[in-house]
């Protein structure tokens, strides 16, 4: 029994001391911060008393008015389209499958906050993990032309998206996206945990 004690001693504080030594030399050889990394792939805090659908998801910034921060509430809100429908998507190897996705459409924020400058003209969408759509969209040939079709999803099959996704993916219908050259697949633009939608 002491012997296999000693043994996960060692193990631990071998363990330890890797893990020591690899944040070492993070912070030293490859210049990361450990603070400004956790501060800039973190969603915001909650502040004292606020719920989770309270805190902001999602910030629309770029060629507008003024920044717009959405929650969750926010994106629930019946001042906005909601959408609960079945999206067909195609990925890179040629699979296609259906999710059904509940969601708010962009459009129906854009035009409900007012926020757009005269010349804006496109958006963007932006992952916590900073993966960006491939290019930017068009706002009204796509955004507002399509507008039940590219939603801030904030459910799956009736359920809330899982961290891994979530809490908002951006969702986009396979019709949509087929169309554009060169071709893109519009897998490549259901941005998961999405963060940022920027307008240019």
């Amino acid at each position: 029994m002491e012997t296999r004690n000693f043994t996960i001693l060692i193990v631990s504080i071998c363990i330890g001391l890797t893990v020591f030594w690899l944040t070492a030399y993070n912070v030293v050889r490859l210049g990361i911060d450990p603070i400004a990394y956790i501060e800039a792939n973190t969603s915001e805090v909650f502040l004292e008393g606020e719920s989770e659908d309270e805190q902001t998801v999602v910030i629309i910034r770029g060629n507008i008015k003024e920044e717009l921060r959405l929650s969750i509430s926010d994106l629930k809100s019946d001042e906005y389209k909601q959408v609960t429908d079945d999206f067909d998507f195609k990925n890179s190897y040629g699979t296609e499958w259906t999710d059904e996705y509940t969601g708010t459409t962009l459009w129906s924020i854009l035009e409900e906050e007012g926020i757009l400058e005269s010349d804006a003209s496109t958006f963007l969408f932006v992952g916590q993990d900073g993966y960006e759509s491939p290019e930017p969209l068009s706002i009204e040939d796509i955004a507002k032309q399509h507008e039940n079709d590219v939603i801030l999803a904030y459910k799956i099959e009736g359920e809330r998206l899982s961290n891994d996704i979530g809490p908002v993916r951006s969702v986009i219908d396979r019709d949509v996206i087929e169309h554009l050259e060169p071709d893109h697949w519009n897998s490549q633009f259901a941005v998961k945990s999405v963060k940022y939608v920027e307008i240019q």
